[in-house]
């Protein structure tokens, strides 16, 4: 595994926090642990993990409003 920038070591560490408080708070389960999964391993290949994690909040909120969700 190639050296990881200090952005990216920044947002494992956000994912891994935030990850572990949801299993906590009982809002895990398989599928939340595949979507970490993949954003961990996103974020450990592309040289722009900032842009990555920025477009999967895009897609995200884009998905979200598309369903009548959070306005």
């Amino acid at each position: 595994m190639a050296t990881l920038t200090a952005d990216a070591a920044r947002i494992l560490g956000q994912l891994d926090a935030n990850h572990a408080a949801n299993t906590a708070a009982g809002l895990g389960g398989p599928e939340m642990d595949a979507f970490h999964s993949l954003l961990v391993e996103l974020v450990t290949e592309v040289p722009d993990p900032s842009a990555l994690v920025g477009e999967v909040a895009d897609l995200l909120t884009a998905h979200v409003h598309s369903c009548g969700g959070a306005r």
